[in-house]
């Protein structure tokens, strides 16, 4: 599923252009998918709860901008369980969050 990420800085260049808001702070940080490494849970039960929280967000989201049907959606997030399990039997599997604090201009 194609996916992009918009740097810190093409965010800042985004608000500053767009006018309605100030940029307070940005922030950076990774988010490990490894989940719960205290409890034994098998790398396939890991991907699970990736996919479930990925889907969560974005499901609607490719629905109503790709026309996807519920056995194309199934589909979809069948392949990227296989490819995060892939991925997390390489070794850590993270992603890069960024938080940003905004001022609405009067």
């Amino acid at each position: 599923m194609p996916y992009y990420t918009p740097t810190v800085e093409e965010g800042r260049q985004l608000v500053e252009a767009e006018g309605s808001f100030s940029l307070d702070t940005t922030k950076t940080f990774t988010v490990d998918w490894s989940g719960d490494t205290s409890q034994i849970q098998t790398i396939n039960n890991r991907a699970n709860t990736v996919t479930g929280i990925v889907r969560a967000v974005t499901e609607s989201l490719l629905a109503k901008a790709f026309g996807f049907g519920e056995a194309a959606m199934e589909d979809l997030f069948i392949r990227f369980k296989t490819r995060v399990a892939e991925r997390m039997a390489k070794g850590t599997a993270e992603f890069l969050t960024i938080t940003v604090s905004m001022t609405k201009k009067s």
